[in-house]
């Protein structure tokens, strides 16, 4: 065996060991699950019988399917150019530029617009890609503030004005992806205001669509748009497609498609999933998703009134524990669909059952779940 096997195979078996080894399962099929409540399908759009209707027309109108190649080179189309602009005035944006997916549009912004003297200043639970997208960045001053805590985030923004002359970007979900709350946008922006040379940069990925006038996200939801320079609104969640828009001014848009490597040395989004996000758009801001988006705040708001847990009308909903995997396997034993998430994904002790809620679950899928997490909980405390 090869040093590099070798290698291989023993970080391998040191996480299996620790029961941290991730992996798919070949044999899954989804049909033995009878209920969902796992995937990010926030507004049951994925098998929503009209809007799938209107897109196999579009696609048999088309004599395309793949886009042919990066945006740079021959993979750029008028609808590309179109779908960016649509969603510049839905978004309430200056300007927008697409991407294959929230993480590359990410990793494209923090790897390229921070500069050396730059300081970049994150929520501890920001999103991964956020992380991968500094490790690639001229800066090295890259501070983090605890979870949504304003004043650590005052301290901070303070020290860095004093010890740096360089621009100050603050990074933040508008709903963390782990623990479903929502981030003090309004406070944060009143620690901003009057400053120029700080850039508040949000990620809508899990506020997109059922957020705000339309979903449009919790930034306009608040009226917050002039006050952010940079939004993220993807369409892998609750819009059923892939991809993401980065919301920003003409400049920095040109900017990154002089130096984002993920879009430049990427084959653009395809054609298919182009006339998808389309759709999508024109039932949010036709108003003809109201009835979904309603839905799904009655199911999240009834689930976190079941569980007793503060009421906070996102679909994410962590029941923590230490049990994770168990529980999580005494749900899909009974029909539901949940995943466990362990440490690395979580901070270490936050094990948890990530329950997502969606406008198609009923309230008696949502009594039978709670139900088997007392029950679980019950068996457990005897132990």
């Amino acid at each position: 065996m090869s040093e590099l096997n070798k290698r291989i195979e023993k970080v391998l078996k040191s996480r299996t060991e620790r029961g941290l080894k991730r992996q798919l399962n070949d044999n899954l099929d989804r049909r033995q699950f009878n209920v969902d409540f796992s995937s990010n399908d926030y507004l049951s759009l994925a098998k929503n019988e009209k809007l799938i209707g209107i897109v196999k027309e579009r696609l048999a109108k088309s004599d395309v399917m793949g886009s042919g190649g990066s945006r740079l080179l021959d993979g750029d189309t008028i609808l590309h150019r179109q779908i960016e602009r649509k969603l510049s005035n839905f978004y309430n944006g200056e300007d927008a530029l697409l991407f294959n997916s929230g993480y590359d549009a990410n990793v494209s912004i923090f790897a390229t617009i921070p500069d050396k003297d730059d300081i970049v200043i994150y929520d501890e639970l920001i999103h991964a890609s956020v992380h991968d997208g500094m490790r690639g960045s001229r800066t090295t001053h890259c501070w983090s503030f605890r979870h949504s805590d304003l004043n650590h985030l005052s301290e901070l923004l303070n020290a860095a004005r004093k010890q740096h002359s360089g621009s100050i970007f603050i990074a933040v979900e508008a709903v963390y992806s782990m623990d479903g709350d929502r981030c003090p946008l309004a406070e944060i922006t009143n620690l901003t205001k009057g400053d120029i040379n700080i850039h508040l940069i949000v990620d809508e990925a899990h506020s997109t669509g059922y957020i705000g006038s339309n979903g449009r996200g919790l930034v306009s939801a608040l009226n917050l748009d002039q006050y952010v320079a940079i939004k993220l609104n993807t369409f892998g969640k609750a819009l059923c497609a892939a991809g993401a828009v980065v919301l920003c001014a003409p400049n920095v848009r040109n900017y990154l498609i002089n130096y984002a490597r993920p879009l430049i040395f990427s084959t653009s989004m395809t054609l298919s999933n182009l006339h998808i996000v389309d759709v999508v758009h024109d039932y949010l801001s036709d108003g003809h998703l109201t009835t979904e988006i309603d839905n799904l705040k009655r199911n999240a708001t009834y689930l976190r009134q079941r569980l007793g847990i503060p009421e906070n009308v996102t679909p994410i909903v962590p029941i923590l524990t230490p049990q994770s995997k168990r529980l999580a396997k005494a749900l899909q034993d009974n029909g539901i669909l949940v995943r466990p998430i362990t440490w690395p994904t979580v901070p270490k002790g936050k094990d948890r059952v990530r329950v997502c809620v969606h406008s198609h679950n009923t309230i008696e899928e949502i009594d039978k779940m709670v139900e088997i997490i007392e029950k679980f909980c019950t068996i457990r405390s005897k132990l």
